[in-house]
């Protein structure tokens, strides 16, 4: 049973942001500090006759972020064959904001790593905002970066010199290398470099070379937008394209790449349409090509022009674009051709692909024709699975080729029929390190309002986040590590290179490690993350994070240090892959199992734990079951035919790229109660926070007729109004006294100029969640009773359901009692 649950993967398969009351961080030690003591263990026992009350408490968004002077570490530190991390050096570890490991200290042997059944890896995060100003930039000089000689990693706060200064052992692989003798500098009586302080690269866990020459197979580009804009019938009507053009408008002033940025545009329906925008013009010209099939056509002007000399012509296009198709009666799209008319233009120069889609590909054969296959018979059986695969290989492929030429690609998909195959169009986004956006209710009467709101807000973001250009990533660990899988947007070259045309602020990625060797004679292990990329200035740059773990041969050791939302997400990424290999219910079976194994390992770690019918749960791992079974009751993973093919594909898709703390809000909401909030809730503080409502349990049982709540899953908020909520506290925040005639798709708190009045309260609570998140988040109201706020029910995941957190308590408790 257990080998079937395993979600071990092969590697041939294929912001962190501040939190509410307190922020999201990893509990993690401080890795300069190696000279542990032991702490007080906390255990939680939970019997199968607990209440159901101590089984589902409210999980805190808190910080708590422990030194490893606080850990239960079982031997010597022996320092022999390892670097020189020390107590006194002034070691900045990596920030958690950028790299989280599931486990501050790493088993010593391959038994003990399986033992344990922790997975092992690290979710980063490399162009977190949050982080951004805290790392330092170096200019390595004529001499360029510092690398081994042996296994090519970059010298870091953790290597050691020695031979008077004269060579530096490698923290990776342990070899001798010689120093430069334009970077030597003598050592000191306790074997520190006299400059260590002026060293930002020895003394920080992360750090940026500026990259030399060497670094690049061509000069820098600018950023390069290229919009492929559907302009056929329903784009006009719906009011799309107006949005578009006004969004791009008010964004040119923001373009990451400054006064180097470049754009260009082509729009389609069953035609092609380039446009001139050379600065020699006064007015833009477009170039219409009604043959779409013939894609070797190549207009006789460039379409990509510097925004700044061509500032006044880009800016009388999108004030005419939307008038010059007002009339378009046009229902068909040529989406294939514009597709690969835009990467014709885009090779020379990479860049983003920015395309919008509202209708699926009508194309009547040839490549990228698809069929609309969803089968509602399908949905939540073992058999959905094929409607989550591409139908085609094509989109893979065009994804390939536009990643080697430096294109990645993101697709606003917006929905006017009942299927779009987000499943198969959302490869290309992925192969080329870019983001699919979906859309489902664009047309709906009811939320189509919040859905455009919610378009011109993502649009804005992708526009002006932080980005870098043609990145290659690279892991390297210590020897007696090895990397088993990746996990991201992003296609791998190399079985280890990982290809990036562009990279956001808004991406993660995964690695999942192995242990292959014994680790007993070092103290410590050593991961390091490379990311060659090239700025949005141009300028060539390698971002280092270097992380030191120490080792031990204790499983409580390596359990006390395990950091819960990395282990939840690395398992979510890793289940994401299973699924597209078996199925939804083997998956689910999969993360239950692996869950009970963890647990199994707790229980035996914790000798001073005798009871055979309890759970054990140490202090770190207490919130992991509630954590994954809200992975399984999630919209990637869980059954039921209220999930259509295209919303699952969607979420899988998104927790593909998510980071940690995004990731957890997505399973595990947070959920407030309105309707009775304290006096100071809703106000700003003096640091310019909001102080929120306390969080309620994810379970119906806390609902009530008369109750008002706020969720928050990172990517939507709902307001949910019981049908016997006070009036006055409706016509305070909305200035009406009854929900029952109301238009929801247009309802929204009304602030006014009284700081302590309900409506700017709970208007303040609003912006301030929003704040935390890169994305818009859509309010969407729903009354008690109505069809809708079924919805709002399928977060609760205490609730019964499929099965209930107490259920689920006792099923893990049989079946880690059972073996």
């Amino acid at each position: 049973t257990q080998s079937t649950g395993s979600l071990k993967m092969s590697i041939n398969k294929r912001r962190n942001y501040a939190s509410l009351n307190t922020p999201h961080t990893a509990n993690q030690p401080q890795y300069q500090n190696f000279t542990p003591q032991p702490p007080s263990t906390q255990v939680t026992d939970y019997h199968q006759s607990t209440s159901y009350s101590s089984l589902s408490p409210v999980i805190p968004r808190t910080e708590h972020q422990q030194d490893l002077k606080n850990a239960t570490i079982s031997h010597d530190l022996n320092q022999s064959n390892s670097t020189a991390v020390t107590n006194n050096n002034p070691i900045k570890p990596c920030s958690a904001a950028h790299v989280r490991v599931t486990t501050g200290v790493f088993p010593s042997t391959p038994n003990l790593a399986k033992e344990v059944s922790l997975p092992l890896g690290f979710i980063i995060h490399p162009l977190c905002e949050e982080a951004e100003r805290q790392i330092p930039i170096i200019d390595p000089g004529r001499g360029g970066v510092i690398r081994c000689r042996r296994c090519r990693s970059y010298i870091n706060a953790y290597v050691n010199f020695m031979d008077q200064g004269k060579r530096w052992k490698c923290n990776l692989c342990f070899f001798s290398n010689d120093v430069p003798p334009d970077y030597y500098s003598s050592l000191d009586a306790s074997g520190k470099r006299m400059d260590l302080l002026e060293r930002p690269e020895l003394t920080n866990g992360v750090v940026e070379f500026i990259a030399s020459s060497d670094y690049m197979a061509r000069m820098p580009e600018p950023v390069v937008y290229f919009f492929c804009i559907d302009v056929s019938y329903n784009t006009v009507t719906s009011g799309l394209l107006e949005i578009t053009a006004k969004t791009i408008l008010n964004c040119l002033d923001h373009l990451p790449g400054s006064k180097n940025s470049k754009i260009g545009f082509l729009t389609y329906d069953s035609s092609l349409g380039y446009f001139n925008l050379n600065s020699s013009l006064t007015a833009p010209q477009m170039l219409v090509v009604s043959e779409p099939n013939a894609t070797t056509f190549t207009p006789h002007f460039d379409a990509i022009v510097n925004v700044e000399s061509s500032r006044k012509i880009i800016e009388k296009l999108l004030h005419i674009l939307p008038k010059i198709f007002s009339q378009s009666r046009n229902v068909q799209n040529c989406f294939v051709s514009a597709l690969q008319a835009s990467l014709a233009t885009l090779k020379k120069y990479g860049g983003k692909l920015i395309v919008l889609s509202t209708a699926f590909p009508s194309v009547s054969k040839g490549p990228g024709n698809l069929k609309v296959r969803e089968d509602e018979r399908l949905l939540g059986t073992d058999k959905e699975v094929s409607l989550l695969k591409p139908q085609s290989e094509f989109y893979k492929e065009f994804g390939l080729e536009a990643s080697k030429f430096n294109v990645s690609i993101d697709l606003f998909l917006f929905v006017t029929s009942k299927y779009s195959d987000v499943a198969t169009l959302s490869e290309m986004c992925q192969i080329t390190g870019g983001q699919i956006f979906y859309y489902p209710e664009f047309v709906s009467p009811r939320h189509g309002i919040k859905e455009k709101e919610q378009f011109e807000k993502d649009l804005e973001r992708n526009l002006r986040r932080p980005i870098g250009l043609e990145g290659v990533m690279r892991v390297r660990c210590s020897k007696g590590l090895k990397i088993i899988n990746y996990f991201g947007n992003f296609f791998c070259r190399s079985t280890d290179l990982l290809v990036l045309p562009t990279i956001d602020s808004d991406k993660a990625f995964g690695v999942q490690l192995e242990i292959t060797d014994s680790l007993t004679s070092v103290s410590h292990v050593c991961l390091q993350t490379a990311l060659l990329y090239t700025t949005a200035l141009g300028q060539r740059r390698i971002r280092c994070f270097t992380v030191a773990l120490p080792t031990t041969t204790q499983a409580l050791d390596i359990l006390n240090y395990a950091d819960v939302e990395a282990v939840v997400n690395l398992i979510g990424k890793m289940a994401i892959d299973k699924l597209y290999d078996t199925s939804l219910s083997d998956t689910r079976e999969a993360i239950f199992y692996k869950c009970a194994q963890i647990l199994r390992s707790c229980k035996k770690a914790d000798r001073s734990h005798n009871s055979h019918s309890s759970l054990v749960l140490l202090e770190s791992l207490k919130h992991m079951p509630l954590y994954l079974l809200a992975l399984i009751k999630s919209k990637m993973f869980r059954s039921g035919k209220d999930i259509s093919s295209d919303t699952r594909a969607y979420a899988l898709a998104l927790c593909r790229t998510l980071p940690i703390t995004l990731g957890t809000y997505y399973i595990f909401p947070n959920l407030f109660q309105l309707n009775n909030m304290a006096p100071e809730c809703g106000l700003i503080t003096e640091d310019g926070n909001i102080i929120l409502p306390m969080q309620v349990n994810l379970s119906s049982s806390r609902l009530d007729s008369q109750g008002i709540f706020l969720l928050d899953d990172g990517q939507i908020l709902i307001l949910w109004v019981g049908k016997n909520a006070d009036a006055s506290w409706l016509y305070h925040v909305f200035g009406i006294g009854t929900l029952q005639s109301a238009d929801l798709g247009q309802l929204h708190p009304l602030a006014n100029d009284d700081p302590d009045s309900l409506a700017t309260r709970v208007s303040n609570i609003v912006f301030y969640l929003r704040s935390l998140k890169p994305l818009f988040q859509k309010l969407y109201i729903f009354r008690e009773g109505d069809p809708t706020d079924q919805i709002f029910y399928t977060y609760f995941v205490e609730d019964r359901g499929s099965i209930s957190y107490p259920d689920f308590i006792s099923k893990l408790t049989a079946e880690i009692n059972s073996s």
